[in-house]
Formats: C-alpha cells, structure tokens, sequence
C-alpha cells in the first residue's frame, strides 16, 4: 500500500503541486500508513508539513486544519508523547465544538482520545467522566452498538481495570464490548 501512495503522492506533486487538495489528502494517507510501519519520524513529519499546509490555505480555526491536528496527534500518542498530543487534540477539540458542535461525532472522537491521553498522563479520575460523556453522547448521536461506541465503553472498562481499581465495573463493560450491543 505504502508503496502506490508514495506513487500517488509523487504523481499528485507534479499535477495539483505540493499544497494541492488531492496531494494534501494522499500526504494525509501516506503519512498514516509511515505510523502503521512504525515509521513515527517519517509520519509526523509528513503530518506537520500537512498541517502546516492546511492552516496556511483554510487557517488554524478551520474543520479540515482540526483534521491534521488530530492526525498529528495520533502519531504523537503513538510515540508516547500523550502531552504532546493532549495539546494539539484539546485545540482540534475547541474548533469542532465550534464549528460542528459537541454531540457531532467527529468532536466526541476528539474527546475520547483527549480521555485516552489523560489516562496516560496519569490523570485518570479526569478521563473517567470525560468517557461517560462521550459513551452518553456516541449513544444519542450514532447508537449504542455502533463500533465508535463500543470503543468507548472499551475504554472506560480499560479505565475501570487498569488505573481506577473497579474491577466489577470494568468486567461489565467489557461484556457489552464484546457482545456489540447494550447490557
């Protein structure tokens, strides 16, 4: 895969130019696949440049500018850097609300991984309220078997077991996990 990206990106260069929209998208796609090698220098460094790129042409306020930080952030959590990352998904987090509003899902995605980064900074008894609110709001927006809501009940059980020491809580919510649906 990577290497028909690299392809792409190559072929994308020489037709849109480097801040095109369809060389920003394939950057994007090349710059997640780099992560998922375990190229982590590669793909943040692809992922900056597209932000960069991004907040020049739309501005920092803009949805698709959010986008880039997100996935910027992803490939920080991914290096163990959850400061790093809890930084740049609390602004992408700001403008969704802003701009998309706090039920929409793409601003509940941002805020479960904000609980996901402050799990690992540590500060779990502030990321156990933040995944009730996401699991209330995945519920009310996309359904409670959805797999984005099922991510969150996943990760409020990991909460519950591993950082918050509720094992009974935990074990429950990895049953509705497993099991796709509502207990």
């Amino acid at each position: 895969a990577r290497q028909l990206l690299e392809h792409g990106h190559h072929l994308s260069l020489d037709s849109f130019g480097e801040e095109g929209h369809a060389t920003l998208n394939i950057a994007s796609n090349l710059a997640g696949c780099y992560v998922l090698e375990g190229r982590y220098s590669d793909g943040q460094e692809l992922h900056k440049k597209i932000l960069d790129a991004r907040v020049q042409k739309f501005g920092r306020q803009h949805p698709v500018s959010a986008a880039s930080m997100v996935n910027l952030a992803g490939c920080m959590r991914a290096q163990s850097n959850p400061e790093g990352a809890y930084q740049l998904y609390s602004e992408a987090y700001r403008i969704r609300t802003n701009v998309l509003g706090a039920a929409h899902p793409l601003t509940l995605t941002v805020r479960n991984f904000l609980a996901v980064c402050l799990e690992a900074l540590g500060r779990s008894t502030e990321a156990e309220p933040i995944y009730l609110e996401v699991l209330k709001g995945r519920e009310d927006a996309i359904g409670p078997e959805h797999p984005d809501t099922l991510q969150t009940v996943n990760d409020l059980g990991c909460c519950y077991a591993f950082h918050l020491d509720v094992p009974e809580k935990a074990e429950l919510l990895f049953r509705r996990s497993a099991s796709g649906r509502k207990l």
